[in-house]
Parts: C-alpha cells; sequence; structure tokens
C-alpha cells in the first residue's frame, strides 16, 4: 500500500541580473502581489520540482556589490599580476635536460627562460569581468519566488516470506486498487485488516504532516507483486531463494559458490 501527497510551499528571497538597460519593473507600477497569489502550476503532479518565477513590481537598481561598479575583479589566479609562474621550469627559467649522453642546463623553452608565463585567464591583464554584473557594474535586484512542489510518499508492505520486504518496493506487480483526489478516503474493506489499519494511519498522518504546505493531490495505489520460495538442496545443505516482481528478479543470499563467475540462477 502507498500514499503519496502532492504539496506545494513558497518562499521569496533576493536575486540579481546585470542591468543591461532593461525596463525595470518597480513599486510605480503597482502593489507586489503576496507569494500565494501570484499563479503557478506544476509541471507535472507527483513529480518533485521547483519552479522559479519573479515577483512582479518588485526590482530596482543596484550598484553591482561584488566588484564596487567597477566591472572587473582581480585575477585570481595570478593575483592580478598577468602572469603566473611557469610549470615546466617551476620559474626557475632553465631546465636540467639529458643530451649527447650528458646533462645539461638548458633555457626553458616554455617561457623563453623568464620563468613566467602569461596568465590565461585574465589573458595577462590581471583582471576579469565581473561574474555577478558582467561588466556592467549596475545589478537590477527583485524578489524571486520559489514555488516548491514536492511528493511525500510512505507506503506499508505486507510480505509474509523471510525475504527483505524492501525487495518488492521497485518490482512490478499488479495494481489491485489506485485512487487519485485532492484527499483520499483511507481504504476501510479490503479483506486483509493490517491494509485496512495501515492504509488509516497514513492517511491521518499526512493529513497534519506538512502543516508549512498546501496540498494539493493525493494518491494511492494497492498493488500486489508475486513471490515465490523456493526450497533446494546443494551438496547435502539445505536451503532456499526467492524469486519476486513480475520481473523475476532473485534474491539468494545462501547461493552456493557465490565466488565463481558466470553462474546464474536462471
Amino acid at each position: 500500500y502507498t500514499l503519496s501527497t502532492f504539496a506545494e510551499a513558497r518562499k521569496t528571497f533576493y536575486d540579481y541580473d546585470p542591468f543591461r538597460g532593461q525596463h525595470i519593473d518597480g513599486p510605480q507600477y503597482g502593489q507586489a502581489p503576496m507569494p500565494w497569489q501570484i499563479p503557478c502550476e506544476p509541471q507535472q503532479l507527483f513529480l518533485t520540482h521547483t519552479k522559479y518565477l519573479k515577483v512582479p513590481h518588485t526590482s530596482d537598481i543596484i550598484p553591482c556589490f561584488r566588484c564596487q561598479r567597477r566591472g572587473w575583479l582581480r585575477c585570481g589566479r595570478c593575483r592580478g599580476r598577468g602572469q603566473v609562474r611557469c610549470n615546466s621550469c617551476g620559474g626557475d627559467g632553465r631546465k636540467r635536460v639529458y643530451r649527447q649522453k650528458e646533462w645539461q642546463d638548458v633555457r626553458c623553452g616554455s617561457c623563453g627562460g623568464d620563468g613566467r608565463k602569461r596568465c590565461l585567464t585574465c589573458g595577462g591583464d590581471g583582471r576579469v569581468t565581473c561574474s555577478k554584473c558582467k561588466g556592467y557594474r549596475d545589478l537590477e535586484r527583485y524578489v524571486k519566488l520559489a514555488v516548491i512542489f514536492t511528493n511525500h510518499v510512505e507506503d506499508y508492505i505486507l510480505e509474509e516470506t523471510d525475504m527483505p520486504d524492501e525487495l518488492v518496493r521497485d518490482v512490478g506487480g499488479i495494481i489491485i486498487f489506485e485512487q487519485v483526489l485532492p484527499q483520499v478516503w483511507p481504504v476501510t474493506q479490503y479483506p486483509v485488516p493490517q491494509i485496512n489499519q495501515n492504509s488509516v494511519a497514513l492517511v491521518e498522518k499526512h493529513s497534519r504532516a506538512f502543516p508549512n504546505e498546501r496540498q494539493l493531490m493525493q494518491k494511492q495505489e494497492l498493488r500486489a507483486v508475486p513471490v515465490s520460495e523456493v526450497n533446494y538442496t546443494w551438496k547435502e545443505v539445505n536451503t532456499r531463494f526467492w524469486v519476486y516482481g513480475n520481473e523475476r528478479q532473485v534474491y539468494a543470499p545462501d547461493y552456493p559458490q557465490q565466488c565463481c563467475w558466470g553462474c546464474e540462477i536462471l
């Protein structure tokens, strides 16, 4: 038995874009709506995902705080020097090479003997474009809305063999009952009492488990997964294995000769 509750939460935070001269939708164009007043539909039901929206009438222009409105930052690789130490000679400008059956000191061909090379990150300028304002020096500041859709899933597995219960969770089976509603009613008339009891408990739990989220939809599903237990004897040892799911997965913890490559249970 599986119960899924698809719910929505919202939060706001400041975000920034480079100001390239675009239209600024500020408070002068109207009052900013509250987070729950902004329409937003999920991409797909029962799929956990997040959508981001710009809140109308919250934009203004501010100087870039990362580069102090310069449009550039000091290069972190060369620390603003425009050059870095040559990796080939270690900054010495010379290298020892084995030529004509002897070791010789020669000028480094990679840096021309200077011991330093032009920084490829900044092109030798010592400065890089500010990653926040992209060199435009000003930022558009606005309130961004994060709409967080979460699929809360819990299940109850009734599996009466000694095989671990969690193995049947992700394999195929037969759907006995499925219901999708804004608010489902628990299963109470199924002939297996444990299913009824746990359905009531899970529905009741989900009704108060997410107080800061708005419930959009619920789905409950009752699924039967085939499980077969096989007893066998191997070299006077009695043991067993299990075949489960429509895919006929095998669970054989006592399978003999597990170190032998290529042995399979078909």
